[in-house]
């Protein structure tokens, strides 16, 4: 079909009430490209992340220059420190990760970003790190009809990393957040990824915090997850040891 041809068809198929908007065309134009600059842009990201790349991580600023040898060292958190140092020299021989339980301002945030930077320097592995809330927020938005991502489709690429990251996890108490938390650490699980937590609660002020009862059975659920996933680490008096309530 010649060029004459084409525009007597695409003529047919035009409405004769059809006006040109050009204002109208101008936004739709820069919608598009906003668009597919923010999907080359996420590409690009997660590919750097895939490999290993610090700066891409999320790992926070603040502590992407952190050491263990930076790290405060007292009575409470000696013990935990040698162990992450260990973790990352015997990674290959780690089966689970480490969720660690405290107050606020005791280093929880800091020891395992530094973790994950050394992971990610010495044995080339690629993290996502991000908080809870953060991260119900970015499947929160594929709720908008213009995304292009599913909730599966974040779920999905959370668990594809080495390591996956919940700084501040327990921050929600909502049964439909709580669900989606429980459908990533199946996914790190089921994908033989490592992951790690922080957590202001014990267990059993997270089950408390989630509302446990005889009917509702997911935060008990969540919490056995954690437990398969990762090593609960408490800080309690003067040390460190593992939570298994």
């Amino acid at each position: 079909m010649g060029v004459v041809e084409i525009l007597a068809d695409l003529r047919k198929n035009v409405s004769p009430n059809f006006v040109y908007d050009e204002e109208r065309a101008k936004r739709l134009r820069a919608e598009r490209k906003r668009e597919l600059y923010g999907r080359i842009n996420e590409a690009y990201l997660r590919s750097q992340r895939e490999k290993g790349n610090l700066k891409f991580s999320m790992i926070p600023p603040q502590y992407q220059d952190a050491e263990f040898t930076d790290l405060e060292i007292n009575k409470d958190n000696e013990v935990l420190i040698k162990t992450m140092v260990n973790y990352v020299k015997n990674f290959e021989r780690m089966r689970k990760g480490v969720c660690l339980m405290g107050d606020y301002g005791i280093g929880k945030t800091r020891i395992v970003a530094t973790t994950c930077k050394k992971l990610i320097e010495l044995k080339g592995l690629s993290v996502y790190f991000a908080t809870e809330q953060s991260i119900l927020e970015e499947i929160k938005k594929t709720f908008n009809d213009g995304s292009l991502e599913t909730p599966e489709d974040i779920i999905r690429n959370i668990c594809k990393h080495d390591v996956v990251v919940i700084d501040e996890l327990g921050t929600t108490k909502n049964e439909w957040e709580l669900s989606t938390i429980k459908r990533i650490v199946d996914g790190v699980i089921n994908n033989n990824r490592r992951m790690f937590a922080t957590t202001n609660y014990s267990g059993n002020q997270l089950l408390e915090r989630w509302g446990q009862t005889d009917t509702y059975k997911t935060p008990k659920q969540v919490l056995d997850r954690m437990n398969e996933a990762m090593d609960l680490y408490q800080i309690k008096g003067e040390s460190f040891r593992n939570d298994r309530s």
